[in-house]
């Protein structure tokens, strides 16, 4: 008997790394392997728009931006090397029903903000253009869902389809 559970736990396949995380929901607090976001990455953030006005809601200044108010997945959107980033809006910069996304594609000479999105799904797909993954928007809004297809133009991601149609 003994060597029967020997043999069989001998043979359970060998463990691989988990798979890079391809789907971000509004409806998940963090991503689900986080990676801390670099110094350069955050001073970007702290510019944004919307991070702005919550610092001034919160009468905080750009350099006290608190790191908990996101969180960052690293990914191979293209070939290379070096993972990319994909960040999500958490605490008080999520919304209701959507989220804030940001991807950052890594340089040589640190990482450059290729996409800014507030949606409810975002998803990496295989499919590419000019090198790196398409990415693929889903959000509802009253009675329409939107769909959003966006392609690498070779420096940032642009709008390669959209289309809203009622929700059944």
């Amino acid at each position: 008997m003994w060597f029967l559970a020997f043999a069989a736990h001998s043979q359970a396949p060998a463990k691989t790394p988990l798979a890079e995380q391809t789907v971000f929901s509004a409806e998940d607090n963090a991503t689900q392997r986080p990676v801390p976001i670099p110094k350069s990455v955050m001073q970007v953030l702290a510019k944004d728009d919307d991070v702005l006005g919550t610092l001034a809601f919160r009468r905080l200044a750009a350099e006290e931006l608190p790191a908990e108010w996101f969180t960052a997945s690293e990914i191979h959107l293209g070939a290379r090397a070096k993972a990319d980033l994909i960040i999500m809006g958490t605490g008080p910069l999520r919304s209701a029903n959507v989220n804030t996304f940001w991807i950052f594609r890594r340089t040589p000479g640190g990482y450059d903000c290729v996409l800014r999105a507030v949606t409810h799904t975002l998803k990496v797909l295989r499919m590419r253009s000019r090198g790196d993954r398409d990415i693929l928007l889903m959000k509802a809004a009253a009675e329409k869902s939107h769909t959003a297809r966006l392609k690498f133009n070779g420096r940032k991601y642009e709008l390669h389809f959209d289309k809203w149609e009622p929700i059944r």
